[in-house]
């Protein structure tokens, strides 16, 4: 076999060109194959998650919305919303007073969790969670104390 710098330009270019590309598909291999080994379904928990399974909402509040953002759980009047608001959705919670005057409390809040609640307990109304800035959740739980609160749907 001809050294590496006799051979012809084309051939030079085509053997540099094959030796990238076997490089490139053992870093793309090795990259792959190091995701999968730091992956959280690889067989050991997070050491963020508790080992009865709770979800970490504060931390999950922080992902969504934002370093200064704390989880708020709120109680809603109408049971039936725990079948329409999803985990992930964007929702305005308004306060209603008892003359009837309406004032958003909280705008584009994230909703967390909607925990289920035993059947004897759905008529207390729908427990959400949701994510909001450590400014506005004073007022948030404040307005939960004072009024009736509601949510409208955010579009995604």
């Amino acid at each position: 076999m001809r050294p590496f710098y006799r051979l012809p330009q084309w051939r030079r270019s085509r053997l540099i060109f094959r030796t990238r590309l076997v490089l490139a598909g053992l870093l793309l291999a090795l990259a792959a194959g190091t995701a999968l080994a730091s992956s959280p379904t690889s067989g050991t928990a997070p050491a963020a998650r508790p080992a009865s399974g709770a979800v970490d909402l504060s931390a999950l509040a922080r992902s969504l919305a934002g370093p200064t953002a704390v989880a708020v759980p709120i109680r809603l009047p109408d049971p039936a919303l725990g079948a329409i608001i999803r985990p992930g959705d964007r929702v305005d919670v308004v306060a209603v007073d008892d003359a009837g005057t309406a004032r958003v409390v909280a705008w584009a809040a994230s909703v967390l969790a909607v925990p289920r609640t035993p059947d004897n307990a759905t008529q207390q109304g729908t427990v959400l969670v949701v994510a909001t800035s450590e400014v506005t959740a004073p007022a948030l739980l404040a307005a939960a104390v004072q009024s009736q609160l509601a949510v409208s749907l955010r579009p995604p």
